[in-house]
C-alpha cells in the first residue's frame, strides 16, 4: 500500500462543467501544507458502481482516500450506496446523526432530510462540537460533503491528524528556454535522485521562462542540488533564485 492520499471527486456536475471543483484543490493546498503526500485526484460520476469501484481500488492501493460530494437529501447522492458496496455493508440509521438532522430541520423535517443519517454499518462519526454535521469516516475512506464551506469546516476540525514532516523547496526563475534546460535537469536528476526536480515553462509575458523547482522532506538534499543547478546554469540566466 502507498502512504499517502487520493482524491476522489464525485458529481455529475463537475463532470458536466455546471460546477467548478473547488474541492480537490483545497485539499491538495491543505496537504500539501501538512506535509501528507497526495498521489491521485479521480473525478468520478453520481454512478452506484462507479463509486464502489473507485473506493475500493484507492482504498486497497492507498493509506487514506477522501471522497468529496453525493452526500445530500436528493436521488443523485449516492456516495454513502456506493461505499457500501465497495466494503459489502449495508446503510443503517445512526440515532444521533437523525437527532441532529430533526433538531436542525425540526418541524420542516422530511424523509428525505433524513436520509442523510443513513450511514454503513461500522462508519466512525467524528462529532468534534464545532457543528453538527460530523465527518464520517469508512475503512480508510474519509467521506466530506460536496459543499466547500461545509468540507473546508469538517476537514479543519481534523486535519491535525494528517500532519507530516515538511516539505522543503528551493527556486530558480531562469531565461534559458525549455529545450536548452532540459540536458541540464537530466544531469541533476542522476545526481540528485533523492529530490523531486519540476519544469514550469511560461508563455506570457514574463522575467523568466523557467521556473524550476526542487523539493524533499529533506532540507539538506533540497540544498546539495540546488548548489549544483545553480552552477550548472550560466549566472547571467538566473533571474532570481529562492
Amino acid at each position: 500500500m502507498i502512504d499517502g492520499a487520493a482524491i476522489i471527486v464525485i458529481g455529475n456536475e463537475i463532470l458536466t462543467g455546471k460546477v467548478r471543483d473547488a474541492n480537490s484543490p483545497y485539499l491538495l493546498r491543505e496537504l500539501r501544507a501538512l506535509g501528507f503526500p497526495v498521489h491521485r485526484v479521480v473525478v468520478i460520476p453520481d454512478d452506484v458502481d462507479v463509486i464502489a469501484r473507485e473506493v475500493r481500488r484507492h482504498s486497497e492501493e492507498f493509506s487514506q482516500v477522501f471522497t468529496s460530494g453525493g452526500v445530500g437529501p436528493t436521488l443523485d447522492d449516492v456516495t454513502f450506496d456506493g461505499i457500501c458496496k465497495a466494503f459489502g455493508l449495508e446503510l443503517v440509521e445512526d440515532e444521533r446523526m437523525a437527532r441532529v438532522i430533526r433538531e436542525h430541520f425540526g418541524e420542516r423535517t422530511t424523509p428525505s432530510h433524513l436520509k442523510m443519517a443513513l450511514v454503513p454499518t461500522g462508519a466512525r462519526l467524528d462529532f468534534d462540537g464545532r457543528m453538527p454535521w460530523p465527518v464520517v469516516e469508512v475503512e480508510n475512506v474519509m467521506v466530506l460533503p460536496g459543499d466547500p464551506g461545509i468540507l473546508r469546516k469538517k476537514f479543519e476540525s481534523v486535519k491535525e491528524r494528517f500532519r507530516r514532516a515538511p516539505w522543503h523547496a528551493r527556486r530558480i526563475y531562469t531565461l534559458l528556454e525549455e529545450g536548452d534546460l532540459a540536458p541540464i535537469l537530466e544531469r541533476l536528476e542522476r545526481g540528485h535522485p533523492e529530490v523531486a526536480i519540476g519544469s514550469y515553462p511560461v508563455y506570457e509575458k514574463r522575467d523568466y521562462k523557467v521556473l524550476v523547482t526542487i523539493e524533499s522532506k529533506d532540507a539538506a538534499d533540497v540544498e546539495r542540488a540546488f548548489e549544483d543547478l545553480r552552477r550548472m546554469i550560466p549566472e547571467r540566466e538566473i533571474v532570481r533564485a529562492e
